[in-house]
């Protein structure tokens, strides 16, 4: 979520330094070196190496550097790690928005303001809302969908979403299929295969997000091998006893040389919804959604969400959402530039009444909610 703008001194630029080398800078980095000149990235724990014969070098090599403003910088780090560069940066003498900004600001408002280019940087599609496992605390909700809600997207809805996303949207860097448990719907490979063919282009990089329990077949995994599908995996085999089950995961890819990375998490922020919901007040709400600031925007069932959780609380009939909360994609204009760009201050936070309804009620990814909890706690299905 955004509150300020980048100053007018980012106009017109060519070069950036990157400061990031880690997950998220690889799903962004190939678009800023294919568009602007980078003569440093800043790694301090991979210092001393290269990226496409680019230096990467500890902060503090290039510290003088950096003090002279000759160059902005761009922080590709998730939103916690970035406080922590935000005030190192600050305390030297630079300024947020003037200086350096963080990689989801640059992604969306400087190629807007520069290109006019309607940029998102992370899109997520459920492409089922079934799941293997019943995770009492899941960020999406799958225990309390009811069955007549259990439901596997067809290849021709999820190419509608899309196809509809992407003629309000020039770039994704990022597009995310997950579920519920993605590898449960057999349509899986058609949709990224259409993507891959058709939107090689527009989307930087594709991605799945899996709990590891269901082997993908031979055809799906030809395609992921073919589009540089890039999988995550939430382990939760400490918790749910199915080690057997990963590995034998965690072999088929790398039989088929797929990129993965395997997320073995200890523990959860407990969002409190729908059990035991938060109760932010309006005073709190706008704060609260800038703590949680998400990287990443849902479009399902011909909709934007600027968070998509609010879509699966919807979707599973827990939570009625505002019309003001979510933008109708059916409704919009592609040859309206009014259109696109209300596309691209959504994605930056920029709603009605300055938070969105459901994050009064929801605990969220942010340094205020306090309540963790253990992962992956399994409940009787229903």
């Amino acid at each position: 979520m955004i509150d300020k703008s980048l100053s007018e001194s980012w106009y017109d630029l060519d070069t950036v330094i990157v400061y990031g080398m880690g997950v998220v800078a690889s799903r962004f980095v190939d678009k800023i070196i294919q568009d602007f000149q980078v003569p440093y990235i800043i790694d301090n724990k991979k210092y001393g190496t290269s990226y496409n014969n680019i230096p990467i070098v500890a902060y503090e090599e290039i510290k003088e550097k950096v003090l002279k403003k000759e160059y902005k910088i761009v922080v590709t780090t998730a939103g916690a790690t970035y406080s922590g560069i935000q005030q190192t940066l600050e305390r030297d003498g630079l300024a947020e928005e003037e200086d350096f900004c963080h990689i989801e600001q640059f992604a969306v408002e400087w190629y807007r303001m520069n290109r006019k280019q309607t940029n998102i940087i992370e899109v997520h599609t459920a492409v089922t809302t079934r799941c293997t496992l019943n995770c009492k605390n899941c960020n999406m909700f799958m225990p309390y969908y009811p069955q007549d809600r259990w439901k596997n997207y067809t290849f021709n809805e999820m190419k509608e979403d899309i196809d509809l996303m992407l003629k309000y949207v020039d770039y994704i860097f990022w597009y995310i299929f997950l579920g519920g448990e993605p590898f449960l719907n057999k349509e899986l490979k058609n949709i990224i295969a259409y993507i891959g063919e058709k939107y090689s282009d527009k989307v930087g990089h594709m991605g799945i997000t899996t709990n590891g329990t269901i082997i993908p077949d031979d055809e799906t995994l030809v395609q992921i091998k073919k589009y540089k599908v890039r999988i995550s995996i939430s382990d939760y085999t400490k918790t749910v006893f199915y080690e057997e089950k990963m590995v034998k995961f965690l072999n088929k890819l790398d039989e088929w040389g797929i990129w993965y990375i395997k997320n073995q998490m200890s523990d959860w922020k407990d969002f409190g919804f729908p059990r035991e919901p938060f109760q932010w007040g309006e005073d709190e709400a706008s704060s609260h959604m800038r703590s949680c600031s998400p990287l990443f925007h849902g479009v399902n069932d011909k909709k934007l969400y600027y968070c998509h959780v609010i879509w699966s609380a919807e979707k599973a009939g827990l939570y009625v959402n505002p019309e003001q909360d979510y933008i109708k994609l059916t409704e919009l204009d592609c040859n309206k530039e009014s259109d696109k760009e209300r596309v691209s201050e959504y994605c930056r936070g920029k709603c009605k009444d300055g938070f969105l309804r459901f994050c009064m009620l929801c605990g969220g990814c942010g340094a205020d909610n306090k309540k963790i909890i253990p992962v992956g706690i399994q409940e009787e299905r229903k």
